[in-house]
């Protein structure tokens, strides 16, 4: 038992060691410039290591995506709570997560840039041969966080006149996209206007919720 855990253990950190490595050098090169030769000669590992755990790199794209988007939706979860939350509270966290986690992380961002226009056209369709196989049962999926917006949507702490879902999905990916556009300039925002980009990414989503309140 203990040498199986041994095992595990060390392929679970190879594969987070190409995780990690592969979404730096696609956020450094972009994905359509980054070769498995880059990645494995980064890692240092052989490439049948690499096909262990990936057949390919739009697999290894999808896994990274899976990591960033089931991660956050845990964390929100956790935030969130069993108890009843407010329509309010729950946008709330939501952008409070994204700031936290442009503070601590934004590169994770630039990745979710390069790559969301593949995220969305693949998630579009439910049975995307693509997108469902990178995710188990208990992960997140695509259009979890609308559904806990939608959950008892009109329960006085936002404006109710607002519709739930045009409301829910379009705060969602604002704010998404505020972000991830944010995270291009982390230095020159900064230099020109000697502002920290943490502050103006505050701001903006502060005042998306603003806009929503009664």
């Amino acid at each position: 038992m203990e040498q199986s855990n041994k095992y595990y253990k060390h392929g679970e950190k190879q594969y987070n060691l190409i995780l990690s490595t592969a979404e730096k050098i696609f956020v450094e090169l972009g994905i359509d410039q980054v070769k498995l030769s880059d990645i494995v000669e980064e890692c240092g590992i052989m490439r049948a290591t690499f096909y262990r755990y990936f057949k390919n790199k739009d697999e290894l794209l999808w896994h990274i995506m899976r990591k960033h988007t089931s991660e956050f939706f845990q964390k929100l979860e956790a935030r969130i709570g069993s108890s009843h939350r407010s329509t309010y509270d729950k946008f709330e966290s939501f952008i409070n997560l994204l700031c936290e986690g442009f503070e601590t992380n934004p590169n994770a961002y630039l990745f979710i840039d390069l790559f969301k226009d593949t995220y969305l056209n693949a998630t579009s369709n439910q049975n995307s041969a693509l997108e469902m196989p990178m995710y188990e049962e208990y992960d997140y999926h695509p259009g979890d966080t609308v559904k806990i917006f939608l959950d008892n949507f009109y329960d006085g702490s936002v404006k109710d006149t607002l519709d739930s879902k045009i409301t829910a999905v379009s705060l969602q990916y604002s704010a998404i996209t505020i972000v991830c556009a944010m995270a291009k300039h982390t230095a020159t925002m900064p230099a020109k206007y000697q502002i920290e980009t943490r502050d103006l990414v505050r701001f903006s989503l502060n005042a998306l919720l603003e806009s929503i309140k009664p």
